[in-house]
Protein backbone atom coordinates (compact mmCIF):
# COMPACT_ATOMS: atom_id res chain seq x y z
CA UNK A 1 0.00 0.00 0.00
CA UNK A 2 1.38 3.57 -1.12
CA UNK A 3 1.85 6.50 0.91
CA UNK A 4 -0.59 8.28 -0.27
CA UNK A 5 -3.24 5.74 0.25
CA UNK A 6 -2.47 5.12 4.01
CA UNK A 7 -2.51 8.92 4.01
CA UNK A 8 -6.31 8.95 2.61
CA UNK A 9 -7.53 6.28 4.55
CA UNK A 10 -5.76 7.99 7.38
CA UNK A 11 -7.93 11.31 6.73
CA UNK A 12 -11.00 9.43 6.33
CA UNK A 13 -11.09 7.83 9.69
CA UNK A 14 -10.06 11.21 11.05
CA UNK A 15 -13.25 13.20 9.09
CA UNK A 16 -15.53 10.10 10.63
CA UNK A 17 -13.73 10.25 13.95
CA UNK A 18 -14.98 14.03 13.73
CA UNK A 19 -17.95 13.13 12.55
CA UNK A 20 -18.52 11.16 15.30
CA UNK A 21 -18.15 13.65 18.09
CA UNK A 22 -19.77 16.57 16.38
CA UNK A 23 -23.04 14.19 16.30
CA UNK A 24 -22.39 13.13 19.92
CA UNK A 25 -21.79 16.75 20.93
CA UNK A 26 -24.69 18.07 18.70
CA UNK A 27 -27.07 15.29 20.54
CA UNK A 28 -25.90 16.14 23.92
CA UNK A 29 -26.69 20.10 23.11
CA UNK A 30 -30.31 19.05 22.30
CA UNK A 31 -30.79 16.46 25.16
CA UNK A 32 -30.10 19.91 26.98
CA UNK A 33 -32.30 21.69 25.42
CA UNK A 34 -35.24 20.06 26.30
CA UNK A 35 -34.98 20.63 29.58
CA UNK A 36 -36.82 23.61 30.82
CA UNK A 37 -36.92 26.25 33.32
CA UNK A 38 -38.81 24.83 36.72
CA UNK A 39 -41.79 25.88 37.76
CA UNK A 40 -43.02 25.57 41.46
CA UNK A 41 -47.10 25.40 41.08
CA UNK A 42 -47.63 24.50 45.00
CA UNK A 43 -46.88 23.27 48.20
CA UNK A 44 -48.64 20.34 50.18
CA UNK A 45 -48.00 17.93 53.30
CA UNK A 46 -46.59 14.33 52.36
CA UNK A 47 -49.52 13.13 54.72
CA UNK A 48 -52.16 11.42 52.16
CA UNK A 49 -54.83 12.88 53.85
CA UNK A 50 -54.53 16.56 52.82
CA UNK A 51 -53.83 15.83 49.27
CA UNK A 52 -54.68 18.55 47.23
CA UNK A 53 -54.31 21.37 50.05
CA UNK A 54 -52.13 23.75 48.92
CA UNK A 55 -49.99 25.41 51.95
CA UNK A 56 -48.26 28.84 51.97
CA UNK A 57 -46.77 27.91 55.85
CA UNK A 58 -46.25 24.86 57.91
CA UNK A 59 -43.68 24.07 60.84
CA UNK A 60 -40.24 22.39 61.36
CA UNK A 61 -40.40 18.76 60.95
CA UNK A 62 -43.17 18.20 58.26
CA UNK A 63 -43.00 16.32 55.46
CA UNK A 64 -43.34 18.73 51.98
CA UNK A 65 -44.28 17.78 48.73
CA UNK A 66 -43.29 20.61 46.41
CA UNK A 67 -45.47 20.38 43.00
CA UNK A 68 -44.87 21.68 39.69
CA UNK A 69 -43.10 21.30 36.35
CA UNK A 70 -39.72 20.89 34.96
CA UNK A 71 -38.62 19.37 38.59
CA UNK A 72 -36.50 15.63 37.58
CA UNK A 73 -32.82 17.37 37.79
CA UNK A 74 -33.46 19.28 41.10
CA UNK A 75 -30.09 19.06 42.47
CA UNK A 76 -30.35 21.38 45.60
CA UNK A 77 -33.66 23.15 47.42
CA UNK A 78 -33.59 26.03 49.79
CA UNK A 79 -35.70 26.73 52.04
CA UNK A 80 -35.46 30.42 53.37
CA UNK A 81 -31.67 29.83 51.70
CA UNK A 82 -30.83 26.46 54.32
CA UNK A 83 -29.81 24.02 51.96
CA UNK A 84 -31.29 20.87 50.95
CA UNK A 85 -29.23 18.21 48.79
CA UNK A 86 -32.09 16.23 46.93
CA UNK A 87 -31.29 12.75 46.37
CA UNK A 88 -32.91 11.91 42.97
CA UNK A 89 -35.43 9.45 44.48
CA UNK A 90 -37.49 12.05 45.47
CA UNK A 91 -37.48 14.12 42.64
CA UNK A 92 -39.73 13.61 39.61
CA UNK A 93 -40.59 16.21 36.81
CA UNK A 94 -43.19 17.05 38.73
CA UNK A 95 -42.72 16.17 42.53
CA UNK A 96 -39.92 16.73 45.04
CA UNK A 97 -40.31 15.46 48.40
CA UNK A 98 -38.38 16.69 51.64
CA UNK A 99 -39.04 17.08 55.35
CA UNK A 100 -37.89 20.21 56.55
CA UNK A 101 -34.89 19.68 58.62
CA UNK A 102 -35.41 21.43 62.68
CA UNK A 103 -32.05 23.85 61.81
CA UNK A 104 -33.87 25.55 59.03
CA UNK A 105 -34.14 29.31 60.25
CA UNK A 106 -37.38 31.00 61.07
CA UNK A 107 -38.22 34.33 62.43
CA UNK A 108 -37.48 32.72 65.69
CA UNK A 109 -33.98 32.68 64.91
CA UNK A 110 -33.33 35.09 62.14
CA UNK A 111 -36.14 38.25 61.75
CA UNK A 112 -34.74 38.47 58.21
CA UNK A 113 -35.79 34.81 56.90
CA UNK A 114 -36.41 35.20 52.89
CA UNK A 115 -39.38 33.23 53.40
CA UNK A 116 -38.81 31.39 50.27
CA UNK A 117 -38.69 28.14 48.81
CA UNK A 118 -35.90 27.95 45.85
CA UNK A 119 -35.42 25.22 43.52
CA UNK A 120 -32.53 24.67 41.76
CA UNK A 121 -32.40 22.50 38.50
CA UNK A 122 -30.32 21.51 35.42
CA UNK A 123 -32.80 24.09 33.57
CA UNK A 124 -32.49 27.19 36.01
CA UNK A 125 -34.18 27.79 39.48
CA UNK A 126 -37.44 28.54 41.01
CA UNK A 127 -38.98 30.22 43.82
CA UNK A 128 -42.35 30.63 46.02
CA UNK A 129 -43.09 32.16 48.75
CA UNK A 130 -43.40 29.95 51.61
CA UNK A 131 -43.24 30.45 55.54
CA UNK A 132 -41.47 28.18 57.55
CA UNK A 133 -42.99 28.45 60.90
CA UNK A 134 -41.76 28.45 63.96
CA UNK A 135 -42.49 25.91 67.14
CA UNK A 136 -45.84 25.85 69.15
CA UNK A 137 -45.62 28.34 71.51
CA UNK A 138 -44.34 27.78 74.81
CA UNK A 139 -44.84 29.31 78.29
CA UNK A 140 -42.65 29.27 81.08
CA UNK A 141 -44.54 31.62 83.44
CA UNK A 142 -47.09 34.47 83.92
CA UNK A 143 -45.70 37.55 86.06
CA UNK A 144 -48.70 37.86 87.91
CA UNK A 145 -50.76 34.41 88.36
CA UNK A 146 -53.56 36.28 90.17
CA UNK A 147 -53.93 39.43 88.45
CA UNK A 148 -57.61 41.15 88.11
CA UNK A 149 -59.59 41.94 85.23
CA UNK A 150 -58.34 45.53 83.69
CA UNK A 151 -55.07 44.35 84.68
CA UNK A 152 -51.47 43.77 82.49
CA UNK A 153 -49.61 41.10 82.82
CA UNK A 154 -46.48 39.23 80.99
CA UNK A 155 -46.60 36.05 79.41
CA UNK A 156 -42.55 34.75 79.67
CA UNK A 157 -41.48 31.65 77.12
CA UNK A 158 -40.60 31.19 73.48
CA UNK A 159 -42.06 31.27 69.95
CA UNK A 160 -44.52 33.75 70.69
CA UNK A 161 -45.19 34.20 66.55
CA UNK A 162 -47.97 34.79 64.64
CA UNK A 163 -50.40 34.86 67.54
CA UNK A 164 -53.98 34.06 66.79
CA UNK A 165 -55.51 34.76 70.63
CA UNK A 166 -54.66 34.21 74.22
CA UNK A 167 -57.59 32.49 76.20
CA UNK A 168 -58.01 32.43 80.22
CA UNK A 169 -60.04 29.96 81.94
CA UNK A 170 -63.60 30.08 81.20
CA UNK A 171 -62.85 30.42 77.49
CA UNK A 172 -62.29 34.12 77.67
CA UNK A 173 -59.81 35.54 74.86
CA UNK A 174 -58.00 38.48 75.36
CA UNK A 175 -58.55 41.77 73.32
CA UNK A 176 -55.49 43.38 73.90
CA UNK A 177 -52.19 41.29 72.61
CA UNK A 178 -48.59 42.19 72.16
CA UNK A 179 -46.05 40.15 71.82
CA UNK A 180 -42.61 41.33 71.78
CA UNK A 181 -40.47 41.32 68.10
CA UNK A 182 -38.03 38.72 70.00
CA UNK A 183 -40.98 36.12 70.55
CA UNK A 184 -39.69 35.71 74.14
CA UNK A 185 -42.42 37.83 76.25
CA UNK A 186 -45.92 38.98 75.38
CA UNK A 187 -48.48 41.60 77.26
CA UNK A 188 -51.91 40.48 77.69
CA UNK A 189 -54.87 42.64 79.48
CA UNK A 190 -57.09 41.04 81.51
CA UNK A 191 -60.04 40.55 79.91
CA UNK A 192 -63.30 41.19 81.35
CA UNK A 193 -64.73 37.62 83.06
CA UNK A 194 -61.83 36.41 83.66
CA UNK A 195 -62.44 35.63 86.96
CA UNK A 196 -62.48 31.58 87.30
CA UNK A 197 -59.29 29.54 87.81
CA UNK A 198 -57.61 27.04 84.93
CA UNK A 199 -54.98 27.44 82.72
CA UNK A 200 -53.53 30.38 80.21
CA UNK A 201 -53.27 28.93 76.62
CA UNK A 202 -51.65 30.75 73.59
CA UNK A 203 -53.04 29.89 70.14
CA UNK A 204 -50.49 30.76 66.99
CA UNK A 205 -50.45 29.36 63.58
CA UNK A 206 -47.78 26.44 64.86
CA UNK A 207 -50.41 25.29 67.31
CA UNK A 208 -51.49 25.76 70.92
CA UNK A 209 -49.12 26.18 74.05
CA UNK A 210 -49.89 22.89 76.64
CA UNK A 211 -50.53 23.38 80.20
CA UNK A 212 -48.47 23.34 82.60
CA UNK A 213 -47.92 24.24 86.19
CA UNK A 214 -46.91 27.30 84.87
CA UNK A 215 -50.02 28.34 82.78
CA UNK A 216 -52.23 28.48 85.44
CA UNK A 217 -54.14 31.69 86.14
CA UNK A 218 -56.52 32.50 89.70
CA UNK A 219 -55.37 29.03 90.86
CA UNK A 220 -56.01 29.09 94.40
CA UNK A 221 -55.87 25.19 95.14
CA UNK A 222 -52.76 25.48 96.97
CA UNK A 223 -52.81 28.20 98.77
CA UNK A 224 -52.59 28.19 102.42
CA UNK A 225 -52.06 31.60 103.58
CA UNK A 226 -54.00 34.23 102.33
CA UNK A 227 -54.52 36.42 105.12
CA UNK A 228 -58.47 36.62 104.27
CA UNK A 229 -59.64 33.15 105.42
CA UNK A 230 -56.38 31.31 105.73
CA UNK A 231 -54.34 33.77 108.47
CA UNK A 232 -51.89 32.47 110.93
CA UNK A 233 -49.97 35.51 111.02
CA UNK A 234 -48.36 35.85 114.84
CA UNK A 235 -46.60 38.97 114.24
CA UNK A 236 -43.88 40.16 116.98
CA UNK A 237 -44.56 43.66 116.60
CA UNK A 238 -47.16 46.60 115.98
CA UNK A 239 -46.54 45.51 112.35
CA UNK A 240 -46.30 43.31 109.70
CA UNK A 241 -49.79 43.67 110.05
CA UNK A 242 -52.76 42.31 107.91
CA UNK A 243 -54.03 45.49 105.47
CA UNK A 244 -56.17 46.39 102.20
CA UNK A 245 -55.88 49.86 99.95
CA UNK A 246 -58.01 51.17 102.76
CA UNK A 247 -54.80 50.90 105.59
CA UNK A 248 -52.53 51.62 102.59
CA UNK A 249 -52.63 53.38 99.68
CA UNK A 250 -49.51 52.79 97.89
CA UNK A 251 -50.54 48.81 97.39
CA UNK A 252 -54.04 48.28 95.98
CA UNK A 253 -55.66 44.56 96.89
CA UNK A 254 -54.89 41.85 95.11
CA UNK A 255 -57.51 38.95 96.31
CA UNK A 256 -58.33 40.56 99.54
CA UNK A 257 -56.18 41.86 102.36
CA UNK A 258 -52.58 41.41 102.40
CA UNK A 259 -49.32 41.02 104.40
CA UNK A 260 -47.91 44.69 104.55
CA UNK A 261 -44.41 45.20 105.29
CA UNK A 262 -43.89 48.90 106.74
CA UNK A 263 -40.59 50.25 107.77
CA UNK A 264 -38.59 53.09 106.75
CA UNK A 265 -34.55 53.78 106.76
CA UNK A 266 -33.52 50.34 107.18
CA UNK A 267 -29.84 50.79 107.67
CA UNK A 268 -26.89 48.45 106.16
CA UNK A 269 -26.22 45.48 108.49
CA UNK A 270 -29.69 45.34 110.24
CA UNK A 271 -31.64 42.39 110.74
CA UNK A 272 -34.78 40.84 112.30
CA UNK A 273 -36.23 44.28 113.05
CA UNK A 274 -39.88 43.38 114.66
CA UNK A 275 -41.82 45.27 112.35
CA UNK A 276 -40.14 42.92 109.48
CA UNK A 277 -40.58 39.67 111.53
CA UNK A 278 -43.44 37.39 109.91
CA UNK A 279 -43.74 34.22 112.32
CA UNK A 280 -46.35 32.48 110.77
CA UNK A 281 -48.22 29.92 112.93
CA UNK A 282 -48.63 26.25 110.97
CA UNK A 283 -52.42 24.80 110.52
CA UNK A 284 -52.26 21.44 108.33
CA UNK A 285 -56.29 22.10 107.23
CA UNK A 286 -55.33 25.04 105.76
CA UNK A 287 -52.25 23.22 103.47
CA UNK A 288 -53.37 21.55 100.11
CA UNK A 289 -53.56 17.81 99.59
CA UNK A 290 -50.34 16.62 98.52
CA UNK A 291 -49.28 13.01 99.55
CA UNK A 292 -47.26 13.01 102.79
CA UNK A 293 -43.99 11.49 100.90
CA UNK A 294 -43.48 13.64 98.44
CA UNK A 295 -40.41 14.90 98.09
CA UNK A 296 -39.82 18.72 98.03
CA UNK A 297 -37.49 18.78 94.78
CA UNK A 298 -41.04 18.06 92.85
CA UNK A 299 -42.77 20.76 94.72
CA UNK A 300 -42.26 24.99 94.43
CA UNK A 301 -43.31 27.75 97.10
CA UNK A 302 -45.21 30.95 94.92
CA UNK A 303 -46.46 34.06 96.43
CA UNK A 304 -47.26 37.48 95.47
CA UNK A 305 -45.27 40.54 96.07
CA UNK A 306 -45.50 44.35 95.38
CA UNK A 307 -42.36 46.34 96.01
CA UNK A 308 -43.61 49.88 96.28
CA UNK A 309 -40.05 51.42 95.62
CA UNK A 310 -36.75 49.66 95.18
CA UNK A 311 -34.57 46.72 96.55
CA UNK A 312 -31.32 46.85 95.86
CA UNK A 313 -29.74 46.01 99.34
CA UNK A 314 -30.45 42.67 101.85
CA UNK A 315 -32.46 39.60 101.86
CA UNK A 316 -35.24 37.74 102.90
CA UNK A 317 -34.91 34.53 105.77
CA UNK A 318 -37.22 31.88 104.96
CA UNK A 319 -37.60 29.05 107.32
CA UNK A 320 -39.74 25.77 106.91
CA UNK A 321 -40.59 23.31 108.56
CA UNK A 322 -40.44 25.05 112.39
CA UNK A 323 -36.82 25.63 111.80
CA UNK A 324 -35.76 22.42 111.69
CA UNK A 325 -34.89 21.99 108.27
CA UNK A 326 -32.01 25.17 107.86
CA UNK A 327 -32.76 28.78 106.38
CA UNK A 328 -32.92 29.78 103.17
CA UNK A 329 -31.81 33.55 102.44
CA UNK A 330 -33.79 34.72 98.86
CA UNK A 331 -32.55 37.76 97.27
CA UNK A 332 -34.08 38.33 93.72
CA UNK A 333 -32.54 41.41 93.02
CA UNK A 334 -29.20 40.37 92.63
CA UNK A 335 -29.73 38.64 89.55
CA UNK A 336 -31.08 41.77 87.93
CA UNK A 337 -29.19 43.22 85.59
CA UNK A 338 -29.40 46.76 87.33
CA UNK A 339 -29.09 44.70 90.68
CA UNK A 340 -32.37 46.28 91.84
CA UNK A 341 -36.09 44.82 91.89
CA UNK A 342 -39.07 47.67 91.47
CA UNK A 343 -42.36 45.10 90.94
CA UNK A 344 -44.31 48.12 89.71
CA UNK A 345 -47.39 46.20 91.03
CA UNK A 346 -48.14 42.87 92.17
CA UNK A 347 -45.56 40.40 91.00
CA UNK A 348 -45.83 36.26 91.48
CA UNK A 349 -42.42 34.84 92.63
CA UNK A 350 -41.21 31.26 92.41
CA UNK A 351 -38.84 29.31 94.56
CA UNK A 352 -38.23 26.06 93.39
CA UNK A 353 -37.29 23.88 96.52
CA UNK A 354 -34.97 21.85 94.38
CA UNK A 355 -32.61 25.45 95.08
CA UNK A 356 -32.94 25.24 99.19
CA UNK A 357 -31.28 23.80 101.82
CA UNK A 358 -34.85 22.07 102.40
CA UNK A 359 -34.24 19.96 99.18
CA UNK A 360 -33.89 16.51 101.24
CA UNK A 361 -36.98 16.77 103.16
CA UNK A 362 -40.49 16.08 102.29
CA UNK A 363 -43.99 17.82 101.96
CA UNK A 364 -44.94 15.69 105.69
CA UNK A 365 -41.90 17.91 106.67
CA UNK A 366 -43.65 21.27 105.84
CA UNK A 367 -46.97 20.57 105.95
CA UNK A 368 -48.78 22.44 108.31
CA UNK A 369 -46.06 23.64 110.10
CA UNK A 370 -44.07 27.29 111.14
CA UNK A 371 -43.05 29.33 107.99
CA UNK A 372 -41.14 32.68 108.85
CA UNK A 373 -39.96 35.48 107.33
CA UNK A 374 -37.65 38.16 108.46
CA UNK A 375 -35.71 41.03 106.41
CA UNK A 376 -32.23 41.34 106.69
CA UNK A 377 -29.95 44.33 105.22
CA UNK A 378 -26.49 43.46 104.13
CA UNK A 379 -23.68 44.72 105.68
CA UNK A 380 -21.78 48.05 104.59
CA UNK A 381 -18.56 46.26 103.81
CA UNK A 382 -20.12 43.81 101.25
CA UNK A 383 -22.01 46.63 99.76
CA UNK A 384 -25.46 47.25 101.82
CA UNK A 385 -27.60 50.77 101.55
CA UNK A 386 -30.33 52.23 103.56
CA UNK A 387 -33.54 50.74 102.35
CA UNK A 388 -37.19 51.45 102.62
CA UNK A 389 -39.55 48.67 102.97
CA UNK A 390 -43.39 49.15 101.57
CA UNK A 391 -44.16 45.84 100.76
CA UNK A 392 -46.94 43.54 100.15
CA UNK A 393 -47.04 39.87 100.28
CA UNK A 394 -50.20 37.34 99.45
CA UNK A 395 -51.34 33.88 98.46
CA UNK A 396 -48.51 31.72 99.97
CA UNK A 397 -49.14 28.20 98.30
CA UNK A 398 -47.66 25.05 97.54
CA UNK A 399 -46.99 23.78 94.03
CA UNK A 400 -46.88 20.58 92.18
CA UNK A 401 -44.19 20.70 89.30
CA UNK A 402 -43.17 17.02 88.92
Amino acid sequence: MNKTHIKARYIALTLSSLALVISLFMTSCSKEEVVGMPVIKSVRLTDPATAGQSLTSTTLGKGLVIEGTNLGTTKRVYLNDFEYVINPVYATDNNIVLVIDDKTPTVATDPKVTNKIRVVTAGGEASYDFTILPPAPIIDSLSNEFANVGDKITLYGSYFFFIDKVVFPGNVAATSVVPATDGKTCVVTVPAGATTAGNLSMTTKSGTSANTAYTSFRDASGVFLDFDKKNTLAPWGPMPIVANASKNSAISNLTGDYLWWNQQGVVAGSGWESNLATPIAGNASNWPAIADNTPLTDLELRFELNVNGVWKSGQVEINMGAWALGKYYWSPWTAKADKQINTNGWTTFRIQLINTPFKTATYADIKGKEIDLFFQNTSPEKGGVKVDVNWGWDNFRIVKIK
